[in-house]
């Protein structure tokens, strides 16, 4: 894994309900009230690790458990816990993964499913800081106004922190973008058909 060119925040500036938007990174800190009796009985979703883009428990623990990463003071409390989503805009794609405080560190987990009393005390999404200028970003942003095309947030994510020479599909296709031909979908003036 690279060494990201990022810097991690949970941020609670979000206006309206965070749930409507699509393709951020959610996430929602629990405290726990105790357990009670349930008759509740189901399968979860299993979590994921890693986001594959900076976002991922292992690095999430780390700088939880090496400062405050929220935009307000917090100190946690034995058994809160965040849960970190990937708000998609089809579920095939929505990701999570939960982390717990306990015994003072940060660590994966949650309280037990369907028992635990727990209250919501805030949420938001989480913010990606570069530490520089990225190029990358940079024309991303410059594709929208130009070209009328948007780059999702996630996508901006995974691949800010790629070498300029990747040769990932994904980002070639968004950096070497005025390279590639567009289709056109007109009527042919010699047989009078629509090409597609």
């Amino acid at each position: 894994m690279c060494t990201p060119n990022t810097e991690l925040q949970f941020c609670t500036c979000t206006e309206g309900n965070i749930n409507d938007i699509k393709d951020i990174y959610i996430w929602s800190l629990y405290r726990y009230h105790g357990s009670r009796e349930s008759l509740i009985r189901g399968k979860v979703m299993m979590p994921v690790k890693d986001f594959e883009n900076g976002i991922s428990a292992e690095h999430m623990t780390s700088k939880l458990n090496h400062g405050n990463i929220f935009d307000f003071d917090y100190t946690p409390q034995e058994r809160d816990t965040i849960h970190i989503s990937f708000n998609a805009k089809n579920r095939a794609e929505y990701k999570y993964f939960t982390l717990i405080f306990t015994d003072g560190v940060w660590q994966e987990g949650r309280n037990p499913l369907f028992v635990s009393i727990e209250k919501n005390i805030a949420k938001g999404e989480v913010k990606v800081l570069y530490k520089e200028e990225n190029e990358f970003l940079n024309h991303c942003e410059n594709l929208k106004p130009q070209y009328g095309i948007e780059i999702p947030e996630s996508v901006k994510v995974r691949y800010a922190n790629l070498k300029d020479d990747s040769k990932d599909p994904v980002y070639s296709a968004i950096k070497n973008f005025k390279e590639y031909k567009i289709l056109y979908t007109g009527i042919c003036k010699v047989c009078r058909r629509n090409l597609f």
